[in-house]
């Protein structure tokens, strides 16, 4: 009985996809050419044919897929002399990947190619383009250790708090990553703890501070009814000075699902404020123009209450700092963080970003890409955010 793919060559069994990138070609070559005979209708010797046909195509499937990732670096890679084209296929090639699908992108394109991404991205102007693509290149550590940075750059402790969003969102072991990424790349080689203990002369801050970075956070989900409910009274009845340290404790020792319970049996305990009010009637200041320390607390108490509409009331808040900006070679410090801010939640927020969108819709009576069209001069900038909108989250 003739062999399926034709007579072997040489005596061999014909050569097969995992050994062969030309396998599809030479069974082309090998296999007869069909033939239609009296007995055989031309409808089914048609559909014959089309199964065969198929049937290389899913055998081809692993090389094609193969292909694919490596035209995804040559399409790159031909467009490195064209700052706006490059910026738009990066956003594109990298807005469809999770992150260790982009790190292995950027590994790819960097066996293959010099200069490296991360040379090429470095010598772009700066601006809004250009911090895009070094966090679409980044992992995540990086991206979030580079934001705390500019934090530690623009003064901790300012009415921006990113010092505090990332660390208190971040779980125990990407908080551990992140202190050792911010170790190795400092230019002074201090720790984080070592900035904080420096530049932050507020007690109450730093203490708030220090803790959330010792802490050994739980992921656990039960909730403690009977222990939010005196976690409430006991702040309650606290007196003024004691407050911050008990709500330091509740923060930085529990779960969010407890935290969460916590808010609630606050809000029913005390029937004349609710927790946001009582913070900031009731919590000693540090500084009556702009207090970090009651800010800080608000700002977590929200993130874990309903961080979706936090984070989009801080999206909305950095784009309305862009609003009338026109690019320059020396954008200020506000500028800068307000960029880190809108490109941390467009590349690492993949869970909350369609949320963020619908929040943000509701509250403002416009969508997304409205505003970020409304808001953004620099024109390279606001095309590859619209792109991304587009492509990823809806």
């Amino acid at each position: 009985m003739p062999h399926r793919f034709g007579v072997p060559k040489y005596g061999r069994e014909p050569p097969t996809m995992w050994g062969n990138p030309f396998y599809n070609i030479e069974v082309i070559k090998q296999t007869p050419a069909p033939s239609i005979t009296k007995k055989e209708s031309i409808t089914s010797k048609l559909s014959n044919e089309f199964v065969r046909k198929s049937s290389n195509r899913n055998r081809a499937s692993s090389n094609s897929l193969l292909h694919t990732v490596l035209s995804d670096t040559a399409t790159l890679h031909r467009e490195v002399d064209t700052c706006n084209i490059f910026g738009m296929a990066l956003a594109k090639i990298q807005s469809c990947k999770n992150e260790s699908e982009r790190v292995d992108f950027v590994k790819r394109y960097d066996a293959e190619f010099s200069p490296q991404l991360e040379q090429i991205i470095s010598e772009l102007p700066l601006n809004g383009a250009g911090f895009l693509m070094h966090s679409l290149i980044s992992t995540s550590t990086a991206i979030l250790t580079s934001s705390l940075q500019k934090a530690v750059e623009n003064g901790i402790g300012t009415i921006d708090l990113s010092l505090i969003e990332i660390t208190f969102l971040s779980t125990s072991q990407q908080l551990q990553e992140i202190l050792e990424e911010y170790r190795t790349t400092s230019t002074t080689g201090s720790s984080l703890r070592d900035d904080i203990k420096q530049n932050v002369k507020r007690p109450n801050f730093q203490k708030l501070c220090m803790a959330i970075l010792d802490a050994d956070k739980s992921e656990d989900t039960y909730e403690d009814t009977t222990k939010a409910k005196a976690d409430a009274k006991e702040v309650i009845q606290a007196n003024t000075n004691d407050r911050a340290e008990k709500m330091i404790k509740i923060l930085t020792t529990n779960s969010f699902a407890q935290i969460n319970c916590f808010i609630n049996e606050f809000n029913q305990v005390n029937e004349l404020t609710n927790l946001r009010t009582f913070i900031s009637k009731e919590i000693p200041k540090e500084d009556r123009f702009s207090d970090s320390f009651t800010t800080a607390l608000t700002l977590m108490f929200s993130l874990v209450e309903n961080r979706v509409k936090e984070k989009s009331d801080r999206l909305i808040r950095a784009l309305t700092v862009l609003k009338g900006y026109i690019p320059n070679p020396n954008p200020g410090l506000n500028i800068i963080r307000s960029m880190q801010l809108i490109n941390r939640m467009f590349v690492l927020e993949t869970h909350h970003m369609s949320k963020i969108s619908i929040e943000v819709e509701e509250k403002h009576g416009s969508t997304l890409k409205n505003i970020l069209s409304e808001n953004i001069q620099d024109k390279q900038y606001r095309k590859m955010l619209l792109l991304i909108v587009s492509l990823r989250y809806w």
